[in-house]
């Protein structure tokens, strides 16, 4: 087993010898049994496996180290997926609601750790595409990501098969939490008019006539920006050395049907 956070990277004793070194080292002896136990109990998918790695975390929380807790239950999350368990956020959303509370910073590498968990990254880093369908659509995950992300999530990032962004997705979802997510999307600064590989928005794809309401009237009527951008790609227009590649005008630009015409984005790299 590769060391790992969780276990503060220790590994499982070999020798007698390496036993006899922790034997007056309470924490490092229950690191211990808790190597032992995943080593024997996860190839059986036995879910007792994960109940005092759940009990350790709640013990970490009680004193205050969130970090601890969150590595912890990262690692528990991970056993569970594996053995083929159900999953979900609810604890992870619960840690974060106790450090806002307690006034402790949440770091964003850690942040981003837990994120990953229900969000798949595509080859664009850190967005909000590719939810496990287990998870999406996922209200409070979604919100705790928006509020909490939103230094480092692009809500427009599209994925690179077909083009989608986060709204593309989500219309296509008929369960309750979709309609309240495309909300939070929307005040998020999601892009309603982004056209895909099939040349398609978010509003071609709504499942319901209040998907097909909620962004029909927050798109009506276009702004003068995306008419002017879609003409841009529909007419081929050579901007390029106008101004600089890698500007947020390209990748408006690109949005508006640069995916649908196969046209390269021209801040890529070949």
């Amino acid at each position: 087993m590769v060391p790992i956070k969780a276990y503060n990277h220790q590994q499982e004793c070999q020798t007698i010898e390496e036993f006899d070194q922790i034997q007056n080292d309470p924490d490092r002896l229950y690191i211990e049994a808790l190597l032992i136990r995943e080593r024997i109990l996860m190839s059986k998918k036995d879910k007792e496996l994960c109940a005092p790695l759940l009990e350790r975390g709640e013990e970490f929380l009680n004193q205050g180290d969130f970090e601890s807790c969150l590595h912890l239950w990262e690692h528990t999350f991970h056993l569970y997926q594996n053995m083929g368990y159900e999953t979900s956020l609810d604890r992870f959303v619960w840690v974060f609601c106790k450090m806002l509370i307690a006034n402790v910073p949440i770091p964003p590498q850690l942040f981003i750790q837990i994120c990953l968990l229900t969000f798949e990254p595509s080859e664009q880093d850190n967005n909000l595409l590719g939810l496990r369908n287990a998870f999406f659509p996922n209200l409070a995950a979604t919100q705790l990501i928006l509020t909490y992300g939103n230094h480092w999530i692009n809500v427009d990032a599209v994925d690179l098969l077909d083009g989608n962004t986060a709204l593309h997705i989500i219309s296509q979802s008929d369960k309750l939490d979709a309609l309240s997510i495309i909300e939070l999307l929307i005040n998020a600064g999601a892009h309603l008019d982004c056209l895909n590989k099939h040349n398609k928005t978010a509003f071609d794809y709504a499942k319901t006539i209040e998907m097909q309401t909620l962004l029909q009237k927050q798109q009506t009527p276009s702004l003068l920006k995306c008419l002017c951008a879609r003409h841009i790609v529909t007419q081929q227009l050579q901007y390029e050395s106008i101004w600089p590649a890698e500007t947020r005008l390209n990748t408006f630009i690109y949005l508006h049907g640069c995916i649908a015409e196969d046209i390269r984005f021209i801040g890529e790299h070949p």
